[in-house]
């Protein structure tokens, strides 16, 4: 699959936030929506989180989120 036209400064952004809140690892995957749309989707599971931070994530905030453009620029 190619995910096409996705906002570097805002998926870099996403990331780091992650990153910095002990996130080491996260699962990227997406599909095209529409021919003008791809939807990216980036999750991650308690495994992948620092083990000094686990205590600041609950199971839902580990599921997956589906991210399109908009949800970028909406989550800065």
């Amino acid at each position: 699959m190619k995910l096409k036209k996705i906002p570097l400064e805002d998926l870099l952004e996403v990331l780091e936030e992650l990153y910095n809140l002990g996130v080491d690892y996260v699962n990227i995957s997406g599909e095209a929506v529409s021919p003008d749309q791809d939807a990216l989707a980036i999750s991650f599971t308690k495994e992948y989180v620092n083990e000094e931070f686990r205590e600041n994530f609950s199971e839902e905030e580990m599921q997956e989120i589906p991210l399109n453009t908009q949800d970028l620029n909406d989550a800065i």
